[in-house]
Parts: C-alpha cells; structure tokens; sequence
C-alpha cells in the first residue's frame, strides 16, 4: 500500500467543502439501504469522509478541534435518518433514539481512528486501528443494551443472497470487514492518482490487491451458489421434508391485536390454515403474540385459547402447531429475583390461590413477563422458547439495573405486554416428536443477530422458524428489511426457514437465502411449502463472531498504544 505520511495537503480548503464530502458520503450510504438500494456503492460510500480526515489530519492548525468528528456525525445522522426514519410509526422517540446512538458509536469509531493518527505514523497500522475499531463496535452493539445492528455495514447485500455466500464462513462480520477494506483501497487509489498530496505513479500489485479483493468473495459466492444443493439426509422423512402451512392473521397491532378475542384470534388463524392443509402437513405456524390473554406458564391448561389449539392438533394428530404468546410467570419463595421481575398487589396472590390452587404462602408476590413462542401437538406442549433479544424501550428499559432507582420500569408503550421482559439464558430447540427431528423458534428480532441466532443451531436444531410482528412500522422499508436479515441467516447456518409474520411478510427462506412465497404486506394469507432439514454445522455457527472477537482484541491492543502515547511528556513525542 502507498504511504503518503510525509506529504501535505493543500492549505485553505474551506470546511463547508469538508462538510460538502461528509455530505456526500452520508448520501452514498443511504443509497445503499436494502432491499432498494444499490448495494454496491458501498464499495466506495466512505471514501469521501475519508478524504476530509486525510485534510483534515494534514493540516489540523486550520482547523478547530472536533472537527472531524462533527463531518463524521454529519455522515452518519444523513444516513441514520434514511435508514431508520420508519421506527417512527411505532414510536417517535425511538427512532429519535436509535438514529442518535448508531450515529454516535458510528462518529465515535470514526473518531477514534482520527486521533490515532497522531501515534500511527504509517498509513497501514492507522487504517487497520479504523478496521479493528469499527468491527469492534459493530460486534459491541449486538451484545448491549441498546442493541440495534440494523446499521452493520454487511447487511447490505441481504436481498442479494447470490452474492453473500461466503457469509457462512464469516458471519455479517465478514461482509462489514471486506467493504471496509475496500474503501480504504479505493480511498488510497483515489488518494495516488488525484489529489495534490499523493500524486504518485499506480503500482499495478496494488491494482491487483484491489481488484482481488473486491471481485474473489463475490465470483466464490456466485459459484457457490450456483453449485449449493441442500444436503440430503439419508432418513426418508427427512430426504422428503416436512410440508408447513405458514398463516398471516393481519390482526392491527394497534387496534386488533391486543383486543380481539383469544378465541376469536385462534379461530381465524385455523381458518385461514384450513384450506391448504393436506395428509402431508406436518406444521401450521402462526406469529409472534398471536395469542393475547393472561396465559401463566405451568397451568397452561387453564387458557382457552391454548385448549382451542390442544383440541385442533387431536383432530389432527400428525400436526405441530408453532406459534406466539404473551406470558406470565408466578415467583415462588425462594426463586431469584432480576431485572424483569415486577412485583404483584398482595390481593392477586389470594385470586391466585383460587383459580389455581397454588397455596399464596408459597408465593413471593413477584412474577416475570414472556413473549413467549411454544409448539404444541396431540401429545401438549412440546417446547417453549422466550424471546431474549428485546427490543430496548419497548420490551427492556436499557441499563434498568443501574437507572431503575431514577426513572422505574419505563418503556414505550405499542400495546400488549409492555416494561421489562424476562429472557432465557439459553437458545432452546424443540423436537418434532414423529420424526425425532430437532428445530428452533426465533422470535423477531432475534432474527436480526447471527450469532445468537446461530446458538440456535449449534444446540441441534435442523431447520428454523421465525415468528414476527412487524406491523408496528406500517408499509414501509422496515418490515422488508426485517424480512431480508433472514436470508443471512439462512446463509451462515445453511438451514431452511419458515416464517410466519402477522402481517408480512411471511415466507419460506432455503439455504441458499431464496425468499420463496412471499406474502403481501398487510393482507391475510396463508401458504405453504417444503423445509428440509440439515445436520451440517458451518464454519461460522461453530466459530460465531470470531471477527469481531479479534477485532475486539486487536482493537483494545492499538488503544492500549494510543493511551501510552498519550503518557509521554508532549516534548518527547514524534507527533505528525
């Protein structure tokens, strides 16, 4: 790579023209937002930001402290605001909120590899603190409380499985680091032929490098792609799959979802199943938190709604119906208390006693709430799953343990179960009890995280279902955004998906990431379709992030450099 450290860059250029490339590089990104963007100019969306740091870093007398950090939150403020402004039609101060914290974590990783400059005198440690610091931080805002990795930079190919198929070697990881990279060498390229401080003749290795880089992983994928086949197992049940009917209720969140009938919910849904099912069906799915009464985990038999589904699956024993509940579970003396857990009237622990017989002296007056995915079939309930990537504000009041003391359980209310969930500490797989067959149930946005979603997988489930709501954002980018992720996980698990939304989409997801079926948003449907199995564990679900684990420890090592440069008497330093 071409070093250009010593040279200068011209003086006096005026910093709205700085702001005019920051601009520039905010408007290239939002170009690129799936599923209608033009992915591919993310090859070179942050070369222009790059530019006004190289300026910027030349001559930082001409200009004020900050300053690059304000281009860099003006970048990405233009194409958080793109890329999110539809969470609004759930709740404003959410997307508020979530454009904010992206653009902040963004800004800040770019910051960073700003003021290390002054220690990494050359242009390959100073570029690969920028790679370590940005991967970190995307791997970082999928594990905290304020998760939301809609922004990673690999997501940007999700409605182009054909040309991410190396993703199951690398993760989404894998995908931000390549397009990193390549912005980097286009920046560089640029930097050598164009402009005043780097005027240098082309090194064709470094036009090889480049080109190398950008077009091997998409030409392996293309290849890959047009060779995958789904391995097939040597069970006849399992070389034939299993024939699924995915149902779409389209119940309004806000005005149906949460008060229509249990009864009348379960009705419709099984009405709308009717039609397609066959002597080969085997699941009927419905979505997140179809059903909506006061369900408590234990005395499952008590909720009418789930003895509306117990009868169906008699009638139709060769059936496993997958589907999503609210949930409530009562805290016995002794059992811990966390974060989610809500404290009861006393008088309820007496109605309790009464409708369900458990002695109120045995209760610690505390209970958590669930959403809650469950399978049942003519023998009961065959597994419950809790979502466990919450959705912050709504399902989780971020940093509860620190802040509850000053704000309480506060959350956004969209309806239904509001406040602070409870979650499992574990990815459960449930298990098809005609076939032995193992799969899980994703709930959501647990979609949107590949290696939790991949935990899935390494616990043995064969194939997937996600079961979503995502008709809090209306008709727009969002749900079909949501919709896309899952193609990446199909990817990095090589596993079929089924998936049911309440009101779209709804489809069926192979394991090259085809979206097959989709249904129309905000239309009841049902459709149904073919998942096979596959017992082949990836490279990315044995490893999971390990890119961003690296960059996390590569990145922590360089800072650990930088916080040392800044110990040495000023006098003593080789400041550039």
């Amino acid at each position: 790579m071409a070093d250009f450290s010593e040279e200068k860059a011209p003086s006096g250029i005026r910093f709205w023209k700085l702001v005019a490339l920051a601009l520039a590089s905010g408007l290239l990104l939002a170009a690129t937002i799936p599923v209608k963007g033009i992915p591919w100019l993310m090859l070179l969306a942050l070369v222009p930001l790059l530019a006004a740091e190289e300026i910027i870093h030349r001559n930082r007398k001409a200009y004020r402290t900050g300053a690059f950090f304000l281009l860099s939150v003006i970048t990405f403020m233009v194409w958080g605001l793109f890329g999110s402004w539809w969470l609004k039609n759930a709740h404003w101060f959410g997307a508020f909120s979530a454009v904010l914290v992206n653009t902040l974590l963004m800004a800040v990783s770019f910051q960073l590899f700003h003021g290390g400059r002054k220690v990494f005198r050359k242009d390959a440690p100073a570029y690969s603190f920028l790679l370590a610091v940005w991967i970190a931080m995307e791997f970082f805002h999928h594990h905290w409380d304020l998760t939301y990795p809609w922004y990673s930079l690999g997501n940007v190919f999700s409605a182009h499985p054909a040309w991410i198929q190396w993703y199951e070697y690398t993760g989404v990881l894998g995908g931000s680091l390549w397009l990193l990279v390549a912005n980097i060498l286009v920046w560089h390229l640029l930097k050598c032929r164009f402009f005043p401080m780097g005027r240098r003749p082309l090194n064709p290795w470094f036009i090889a490098l480049l080109l190398s880089w950008v077009l091997l992983p998409p030409a392996f994928s293309v290849v890959r792609y047009a060779t995958y086949f789904r391995p097939a197992p040597k069970e006849a049940a399992q070389q034939q799959g299993f024939e699924v009917v995915l149902v779409q209720p389209n119940n309004d969140p806000y005005t149906e979802q949460y008060s229509i009938d249990p009864r009348t919910a379960v009705g419709n849904f099984l009405q709308l199943a009717g039609p397609l099912l066959s002597d080969e069906t085997r699941f009927v799915v419905g979505p997140e938190s179809m059903i909506q009464e006061n369900i408590w985990e234990g005395h499952f038999d008590r909720s009418p709604s789930i003895d509306s589904l117990a009868q169906y699956v008699r009638q139709h024993p060769e059936i496993t119906v997958i589907t999503g509940a609210s949930s409530f579970k009562m805290l016995r003396k002794g059992d811990p208390v966390t974060v989610s857990t809500r404290q009861l009237d006393p008088a309820f622990l007496y109605a309790f006693e009464s409708n369900f017989g458990v002695p109120a002296a045995e209760l610690s007056g505390y209970y958590d709430a669930y959403n809650l995915g469950f399978a049942i079939d003519r023998t009961g309930i065959t597994g419950l799953t809790h979502k466990s990537k919450l959705v912050a504000g709504v399902e989780r009041m971020p940093f509860k343990k620190y802040l509850s003391a000053l704000v309480g359980d506060l959350a956004l209310d969209m309806g239904g179960t509001i406040g602070t969930l409870a979650t499992d500490d574990s990815r459960f797989v449930f298990r098809h009890n005609p076939s032995g067959i193992h799969y899980g149930v994703a709930i959501c946005y647990e979609s949107v995280f590949g290696e939790f979603f991949a935990d899935f997988v390494r616990n043995g489930a064969r194939m997937m279902f996600i079961i979503t709501n995502d008709g809090w954002w209306g008709n727009t980018p969002g749900h079909r955004q949501h919709n896309a992720f899952a193609s990446i996980r199909a990817i990095e698990t090589r596993r079929d998906i089924a998936r049911s939304a309440n009101t779209g989409i709804s489809c069926f997801i192979n394991q090259r990431g085809d979206v097959l079926q989709p249904t129309p948003y905000w239309k009841s449907a049902a459709i149904t379709g073919t998942i096979v199995p596959n017992s082949k564990i990836t490279f990315y679900v044995r490893y999971g992030d390990y890119i961003g684990r690296i960059a996390a420890f590569v990145a922590f090592a360089l800072w650990l450099v930088r916080i040392g440069y800044g110990l040495v008497p000023a006098g003593k330093r080789r400041s550039r």
